[in-house]
């Protein structure tokens, strides 16, 4: 079974930008027992899982193209190298 961990990473990320940006009143009342409830699962979780998760997630970052390199793209998926998703960014 496929490990949810990058996406909580992520999330947990994301949570911390928004208690940057939101009076500390504002974010715990919307976001305060989600974060507590994401650290919780966090920490059960081992160092060694959380690296692999976050290589993870490094590696979908190397896998994003602009349009102007589709050729890359297309080598890069018929090479096998690419193991999952390949984004192609067309903005």
């Amino acid at each position: 079974m496929p490990s949810n961990l990058p996406q909580l990473l992520l999330f947990a990320a994301h949570l911390e930008q928004l208690r940057h940006r939101r009076a500390p009143r504002h974010f715990h009342a919307l976001w305060g027992q989600c974060q507590a409830n994401l650290t919780e699962v966090l920490g059960l979780r081992t160092n060694a899982g959380i690296s692999r998760a976050r290589q993870r997630i490094a590696d979908a970052a190397r896998r994003r193209f602009a349009l102007s390199d589709v050729a890359a793209v297309h080598a890069t998926v018929e090479s096998g190298t690419a193991a999952g998703k390949v984004v192609i960014d067309v903005s």
